[in-house]
């Protein structure tokens, strides 16, 4: 079901489970059993490709469509302050076309807390904000959030951004049980696993390890009340054994691994193929 959110159509938010953790386990547990995660395809290797060049090839919000017309459940974008992939012109963009879009998918916006990103998400409101830090020269996100060091930086931007209706999830790492307990106390609604040492240790071939801390954070964070996502170096391979093992988790965000594999095969058949495994979990 879909609510209507200001100007725009929002996805509903997700039933809010009982604080006591007992009752919110045996809700999502429940949830789980008859649900498939939400895929949401981060489309900033798009707008890399074409940055690369200059002018406007590949058109991402040709992209998206093609993405969305799969049937994902929505689209994720990051606009770092060096706009070296998604431009703040193409949140713009991608908000006047899908925010009233038939297909309704929900638009994900990513970045670290500064105040040229936080007007941006005022601007052109997302259904979900993922708080993610931030290094100076990174390629990518290579780290979650100590929410607890950080929450004098998190605590009135997450005020904000509830107050404009908007979800707001925060990239963790596997296992940070303090920064769960934080991100719950500060409001969060959501956290993202920083799944990236899962999917290094699969590709190894010994992932036992990283894939119970992963269903144990996921179980903590339902006990505190927080929504799951799950996000990086995921792709058609490593993603059944992990929805197998988390069944809490409510949302993949997938990009570099599905638009790379979309250079073989096309986007549409990438696409397909990714939605293909989280169903064969």
């Amino acid at each position: 079901m879909r609510g209507k959110g200001g100007a725009w159509r929002r996805k509903a938010a997700p039933l809010q489970p009982s604080s006591k953790a007992h009752n919110t386990r045996e809700f999502f547990h429940f949830y789980a059993s008859f649900s498939m995660a939400n895929l949401s395809v981060n489309i900033n290797k798009i707008a890399t490709l074409r940055n690369a060049r200059g002018g406007k090839e590949p058109d991402l919000i040709n992209f998206a469509e093609k993405i969305l017309s799969c049937g994902v459940a929505g689209l994720t974008a990051h606009p770092r302050a060096d706009q070296r992939h998604i431009t703040s012109g193409d949140i713009a963009a991608l908000h006047q076309k899908f925010s009233r879009h038939p297909l309704q998918p929900e638009l994900n916006w990513e970045g670290d807390v500064r105040e040229d990103f936080l007007h941006l998400t005022d601007a052109h409101p997302p259904h979900q904000c993922t708080l993610v830090p931030v290094s100076f020269g990174e390629r990518t996100s290579h780290r979650g959030y100590d929410v607890s060091s950080s929450a004098y930086l998190l605590e009135a931007v997450v005020q904000h951004l509830k107050d404009k209706g908007v979800r707001v999830s925060v990239f963790v790492e596997c296992g940070d049980m303090r920064s769960l307990e934080k991100a719950s106390e500060i409001g969060f609604h959501r956290i993202e696993i920083y799944t990236a040492p899962y999917a290094h240790a699969f590709s190894s071939g010994s992932y036992a390890t990283q894939l119970t801390a992963l269903k144990n954070t996921a179980r903590r964070a339902v006990e505190l009340g927080l929504g799951v996502n799950a996000g990086h170096d995921l792709d058609f391979l490593n993603i059944p054994p992990l929805l197998q093992a988390a069944p809490e988790i409510q949302e993949l965000s997938v990009g570099h691994h599905l638009i790379s594999y979309a250079l073989e095969v096309g986007i549409e058949a990438a696409t397909q193929r990714y939605l293909e495994s989280m169903r064969a979990s």
